[in-house]
């Protein structure tokens, strides 16, 4: 904000480019040359920085020439607001001979800058003012400035502690519950901060483990020139592609970045979060014994087992939209003789690899055994294992086939429980 208190005896005005070009260019203010006289008590000419609400200046950039000549009843400043005095940090005194005083140098110039850190305030000043109650101030003749001060250039740092708000409230399919969510899906919510937003962004984090990585954003346009950069988003949708993560539970995380999100390498950024929703990932959907996704399994060809729904567990890192889950049927299954009997198909273009395991509780433990087996060339395998020792008192097992995967397909497992005739 410019202020001129007397502008028919201060001369004061602003640059069309910047960096500004010459002497008196910038942000600029003197004694008018063409004002035969001197200038009263508390004429002043100054420009002034507030920062915007709930910020904070905590370092300023300036490059400047400043001066006075003759008179020392002007007071001259770069200067900022605190408590319970302004703290003057530029200014010069008119030695007694009347030499001329002065600071930076005249034009743009590196030499000129000054660069003031560890500080905490909301308004910044530079200019001058007449402090003389008893006599006016000196002004110029046609050739000879009594005072002046030139800001050329002027970066402001703003702090801010307050995260931004998510307002208004999310909307969209992604946040729907009581189903899965499959393939690209979106979101639209709003955002608001001291400072504006810069970005939007959706978080996937897996119910349990460790948080997710950034799942979807917009970046929204600021201006740095300005001294509230950015604006408050009224609405951004944003896309998210579930094929990203694993099948799973995910608590949807909404964030807004306020307007220091990515300049100059800041890390330390206002984050403002909102869980939204907790849903179900499904992009794979489950394949019943005997037959496609919804088929219904087969007749045993033996003792009629329990059987319960295939289980395939959730496999962390993976990326299914490069690998799917193989056919991996269990067509038979069931106990005879001591032996667990089983028969059953992976498709042919999966690796040759499968690993058996036979489970119940015995005695309050736990008990497993384990082995390997390896299809035939059709894919097709078929297996009686003589029941372990250590399972003998058991009134039923649990037979899992889990093909641990490759470059091309996730893993699988699919479980049978087994009643054991006696």
């Amino acid at each position: 904000m410019k202020t001129n208190t007397h502008p028919a005896i201060l001369d004061s005005g602003s640059a069309s480019t910047c960096p500004a070009g010459g002497s008196f260019s910038g942000l600029w203010a003197n004694d008018d040359f063409d004002f035969m006289g001197d200038a009263p008590d508390g004429a002043r000419a100054e420009y002034v920085f507030d920062a915007p609400a709930g910020t904070t200046v905590t370092r300023w950039i300036y490059n400047r020439w400043m001066g006075k000549e003759l008179t020392d009843s002007w007071s001259l400043y770069a200067k900022y607001a605190a408590t319970p005095s302004d703290v003057v940090l530029d200014t010069c005194h008119v030695p007694g001979d009347g030499d001329p005083c002065s600071r930076g140098v005249a034009g743009f110039n590196q030499a000129g800058e000054r660069t003031v850190t560890g500080i905490a305030t909301n308004q910044l000043t530079f200019g001058f003012t007449c402090v003389n109650p008893t006599f006016e101030c000196g002004t110029g003749s046609t050739t000879i400035h009594r005072i002046w001060a030139a800001l050329y250039a002027s970066t402001v740092q703003l702090t801010e502690s307050t995260a931004p708000a998510i307002s208004p409230g999310p909307s969209g399919p992604l946040l729907e519950t009581g189903r899965n969510h499959r393939g690209t899906e979106t979101v639209t919510f709003g955002a608001t901060d001291a400072t504006g937003i810069r970005t939007t962004l959706v978080h996937l984090d897996p119910v349990g483990g460790a948080p997710e990585t950034i799942r979807g954003s917009n970046v929204h346009p600021c201006d740095y020139t300005f001294k509230v950069p950015c604006s408050d988003v009224g609405s951004s949708t944003i896309e998210v592609d579930t094929r990203g993560v694993p099948d799973g539970q995910y608590d949807v995380i909404l964030a807004a970045a306020d307007a220091t999100y990515g300049q100059n390498g800041n890390l330390s950024f206002n984050e403002g979060r909102q869980t939204a929703a907790r849903i179900t990932v499904d992009n794979v959907p489950e394949t019943t014994p005997g037959g496609g996704q919804g088929a219904a399994a087969p007749a045993p060809l033996e003792a009629a087992p329990t059987t319960s729904a295939p289980v395939s567990a959730p496999i962390r890192g993976a990326a299914p939209s490069r690998r799917t889950k193989p056919r991996l049927r269990i067509v038979h299954s069931g106990y005879r003789r001591g032996r667990v009997r089983f028969a059953g198909r992976l498709e042919r273009d999966a690796a040759k690899a499968l690993r058996v395991e036979l489970s119940s509780r015995v005695g309050g433990n736990t008990v497993r055994a384990t082995r390997s087996l390896a299809p035939a060339g059709t894919g097709t395998f078929r297996a009686a294992l003589r029941l372990p020792r250590s399972l003998m008192d058991a009134r039923r097992v649990t037979l899992a086939v889990r093909f641990p995967g490759d470059p091309l397909h996730l893993p699988r497992t699919i479980r049978r429980t087994i009643r054991l005739a006696k």
